[in-house]
């Protein structure tokens, strides 16, 4: 996408216009839907201000009832499968929920599943959300866990949500888990 184009100058809704030149268009990133974001720019530069969204849908702290703590992966030899784990932690920074994304090699089969743990931190009980076939025998990278903690995670915390309201039934759409 060309940002810097006329038909991406927006005039109108610029409040600023003495200072910078306001851009909006639509941006496409991987398989997420376009998503529309404006471009501050100082005046008569194409010196970046900043850049944001259009919707604040990225603002979860109404969604997520849970502190997302640092993620981790492992790598289990006599298992044979390599583990990328997103915690959730309760306000007492107890782990209580976990998004496993386990790839077992033998199988060449990956699967996500959401955890709930007891409290002492235990896994007590697994879900699984959905598998895919991997045909690689790679770890968990930098940029794959890099992306898990900065990522959007609402569908799973939606879910971590109802385990945690004691939701009984929980109606699950693989189609939208993309990991």
């Amino acid at each position: 996408m060309q940002f810097f184009s006329l038909e991406n100058k927006d005039v109108i809704k610029n409040h600023r216009p003495e200072l910078f030149d306001k851009y909006t268009g639509l941006y496409t990133h991987e398989d997420n839907p376009p998503e529309k974001l404006h471009l501050l720019t100082y005046k008569d530069t194409r010196i970046v201000h900043t850049m944001f969204p259009d919707k604040k849908k990225h603002n979860l702290k109404a969604v997520a009832k849970f502190g997302k703590g640092h993620v981790k992966s492992t790598r289990l030899f006599p298992e044979n499968h390599a583990d990328l784990i997103v915690p959730y932690q309760d306000q007492n920074g107890g782990i209580r929920y976990t998004i496993l994304i386990r790839k077992y090699y033998q199988e060449q089969m990956e699967r996500v599943f959401i955890q709930e743990h007891d409290e002492n931190g235990e896994a007590e009980y697994l879900i699984l959300l959905g598998e895919r076939k991997i045909s690689d025998f790679d770890s968990f990278d930098h940029n794959r866990m890099s992306d898990f903690q900065h990522r959007d995670l609402i569908d799973y915390e939606r879910i971590i949500n109802q385990l945690a309201e004691g939701v009984e039934s929980i109606q699950i759409d693989p189609s939208i888990f993309r990991w």
